[in-house]
């Protein structure tokens, strides 16, 4: 059985279909979000319609969590911000419901789905696991031997060893093989904001069945995601890092 994981969509309805496409043409049987919805990009209604319809499981993301706070007393730059308020204006209540049932977790298959840390689960700070540093605090928390998870949209590979070391990579296509008292944690990139200088759509397919973890990067158009931006009126910042994939 395969299982097609995507994350931090942002409202880039585009990449989201494109990404979706390729997922099932890869044989995915069942699909996992890792939250963020909805922020930056100019369709959050469609996206969310989407992913209802799809049968997508979801996670609670910091950008959705913002969106269905009522406030805007958050830690983030004042585009982000922009986005967010814009969000609010440009969705159903229907769609503020389900954000709101969202869960912070997901455990199935033996593996755990979360959007930013395990060590966040409780005062939400939403922090960033860039290192080993972040990947070792999370660990501790970790009782699966697999964790998918989002946020920092740039896709790795942390291992930690038997003996507590942590090893981080830049996550490639490969098979998950523990030794004895190994634990992994994969970010696996982003569907609708790329930040690793590859402007293609990340997603992964994970078979359960023999463990192999597969990166897709797909193409979409880009351009009309642009063009909706700049004509929704959002900053123009989100626009432009999107030929880039930062």
């Amino acid at each position: 059985m395969r299982i097609g994981i995507i994350s931090d969509i942002h409202g880039n309805y585009e990449a989201l279909l494109a990404s979706f496409d390729a997922l099932e043409r890869e044989g995915c049987e069942e699909y996992i979000c890792l939250g963020d919805i909805v922020g930056y990009g100019p369709s959050p209604h469609e996206c969310i319609s989407f992913v209802r319809e799809n049968n997508i499981r979801c996670i609670l993301g910091n950008h959705d969590s913002y969106v269905i706070d009522g406030s805007d007393n958050w830690p983030i730059k004042g585009y982000a911000r922009d986005a967010i308020l814009w969000t609010r204006k440009n969705i159903t209540e229907e769609d503020l419901e389900w954000l709101s049932s969202l869960p912070s977790k997901i455990e199935r298959h033996g593996a755990a789905f979360l959007h930013a840390s395990l060590d966040d689960e409780l005062d939400k700070t939403w922090p960033y696991i860039l290192d080993v540093n972040a990947a070792q605090r999370h660990f501790f928390f970790q009782k699966n031997m697999v964790c998918f998870f989002g946020h920092v949209h740039i896709p790795l590979l942390f291992l930690q060893e038997g003996n507590g070391e942590v090893d981080l990579e830049l996550l490639r296509s490969c098979n998950l093989d523990p030794e004895e008292g190994e634990k992994f944690l994969i970010n696996v990139g982003s569907i609708g904001q790329p930040r690793d200088s590859d402007r293609r759509s990340s997603a992964v397919v994970y078979d359960l069945d023999n463990h192999d973890v597969k990166l897709l990067r797909t193409e979409y158009d880009f351009e009309k995601t642009q063009s909706l931006i700049l004509e929704a009126g959002l900053p123009a910042i989100l626009s432009e890092r999107l030929s880039a994939g930062r």
